[in-house]
């Protein structure tokens, strides 16, 4: 009996081995898995991202803007420089940041669109252009019998004075400077600090709006 149960263990480990089949004992295949972006894809990276609630702007110089809304208006939350260091990453810069403060952004494919992911935010995509907004209506040429405001996109603005103003020394000489839009109010602050800031009240209408001041009411100036 002890020769037959000696047989049986030694014969045991020969019928296990002759079980297993040529596929189980290759090694486990390697999974591939593709990249969300080519290598070999070219594309451009857009001056305008947005995922719906900030939106970063990339300009071709260099320059970048990282906006906490949708409205290219107000004051950037961020500013610096940036730069792409593969098909696949970009970096940030603020401008008040040490290198080890600089900021990786990953390039990536979403459902077949480029997108650019900064961290602990949202996915970003290309957009043509910022979402329109009430500063974008009041861009251009106003006029008044005091005389003509320009708006300009970049936020700078130029006041002409009539002719007949500028012969009776009028009140509000021309100038330039800074323009905003607070509310329903539109605030100049002049460049030279001894002339304080002018304010507007944005009235809308069903075709242009209005700026009513104290002393007059600018309207578009029609072409």
């Amino acid at each position: 009996m002890r020769c037959t149960l000696l047989s049986a263990f030694l014969i045991l480990p020969f019928f296990l081995c002759a079980c297993e089949s040529t596929e189980d004992l290759m090694p486990p295949p390697v999974v591939h898995t593709p990249l969300t972006l080519d290598p070999m894809e070219e594309y451009e990276l857009g001056e305008w991202w947005t995922n719906g609630d900030v939106m970063l702007r990339l300009d071709e110089t260099g320059f970048y803007a990282l906006y906490g809304e949708m409205n290219r208006y107000h004051r950037p939350v961020q500013r610096g420089k940036w730069w792409q260091q593969s098909y696949a990453v970009l970096w940030l810069e603020p401008y008040e940041a040490l290198r080890t403060e600089w900021v990786r952004v990953q390039i990536s494919k979403i459902d077949d669109r480029l997108a650019l992911t900064i961290p602990k935010r949202d996915p970003m995509f290309a957009i043509a252009q910022p979402p329109p907004v009430m500063e974008d209506r009041l861009l251009g040429q106003w006029t008044s019998e005091k005389g003509t405001l320009f708006l300009s996109g970049n936020l700078r603005y130029t006041l002409t004075p009539a002719r007949a103003e500028i012969d009776q020394r009028a009140i509000i000489a021309g100038h330039r400077g800074t323009w905003r839009l607070a509310d329903d109010r539109l605030l100049l602050t002049p460049d030279p600090p001894n002339m304080g800031p002018f304010e507007f009240r944005v009235e809308q209408t069903d075709d242009e709006p209005r700026l009513r001041g104290r002393e007059t009411t600018f309207s578009r100036m029609q072409h």
